[in-house]
């Protein structure tokens, strides 16, 4: 895997091309930009006055309600007491513009990490309990994420450690249904989101909903494959709400069946089938993990 590169030093990319736009941030030096959806820009940058690495996430203030739902988002994490969570160190402003500022973690999503192969069972286990830990602690402050998915939890190559990222700000599609067709939509948010996020159940969103979304998360990571796949939002509505998905040890024969049943019991289509908490999560599949070392 490749090494995390710093945010200080900028890509070959920048140095042969210097019309990257940079950060319209007075304070702040972009090192490159990191994503760009259009509306949204994300930026590796310094903080010019410690020369802090820092991520920089700016907002393009064209829709009704974006305004509120950053300062939300940044409210939400910066009185969040959690280890495992991406710090939010700012909230600034630049014309029409609004800029969350997070702190740099020297990591790769999920996503990238397992580069679409299915993890060996010790390391799953090593990451799953690291990543529903952090979900815990994120729980017992009242909180509900929403959108947990790979591209959302970030891992050190080297230590191992996870961090829970982008609270508050991904496409609700309770709220939202309008943009349910958008491809990044489709291809990011909807794969993973509970029955009860379709708006099709009548039920809340709740702490369980995000068990769902880890529950998809961790089927990924074993199989290799989404339990679920489909180009149609339709077709992945109706299967987050009525499908069950292929048993993992029909893809993984050599799993064991408890920890098969863990995942499959997270994907429940009813929330009170599935855990109740991320707390008698971690107890089971530390328990599992104990059990297998010995």
């Amino acid at each position: 895997m490749d090494p995390v590169r710093d945010p200080r030093a900028p890509s070959s990319a920048e140095a042969r091309n210097r019309s990257v736009p940079g950060l319209p941030l007075d304070g702040y030096r972009s090192t490159r930009v990191l994503r760009d959806s259009g509306h949204t820009r994300v930026y590796a940058a310094i903080r010019e006055h410690d020369g802090r690495p820092v991520v920089a996430k700016v907002y393009e203030l064209e829709d009704e309600g974006l305004e509120a739902r950053v300062e939300h988002e940044f409210r939400l994490i910066h009185e969040l007491e959690a280890e495992g969570v991406v710090k939010a160190l700012a909230l600034e402003r630049a014309g029409n513009r609004l800029a969350l500022v997070l702190d740099w973690c020297e990591g790769v999503n999920l996503e990238e990490y397992c580069a679409g192969q299915p993890l060996p069972v010790d390391e799953f286990l090593a990451l799953a309990l690291a990543i529903t830990r952090a979900l815990a602690d994120v729980h017992g402050q009242r909180v509900v994420h929403r959108d947990i998915k790979p591209t959302n939890i970030l891992v050190e190559p080297d230590s191992k450690r996870v961090f829970i990222a982008d609270f508050g700000i991904s496409v609700l599609l309770e709220n939202e249904r309008e943009r349910i067709h958008d491809p990044r939509v489709l291809t990011g948010t909807l794969p993973y989101v509970s029955p009860e996020q379709t708006g099709r159940t009548h039920r809340e969103v709740d702490f369980r909903s995000d068990l769902y979304s880890l529950g998809v998360t961790f089927y990924e990571l074993l199989a290799g494959r989404r339990p679920f796949e489909s180009r149609s939002p339709l077709e992945l509505i109706h299967a987050h709400l009525a499908r069950r998905p292929e048993p993992l040890q029909r893809l993984r024969p050599e799993l064991p069946e408890p920890l098969a049943a863990i995942i499959m019991k997270l994907l429940e289509k009813a929330p009170e089938r599935r855990y109740q908490s991320a707390r008698g999560l971690y107890a089971d599949l530390r328990r599992l993990a104990d059990a297998l070392a010995a």
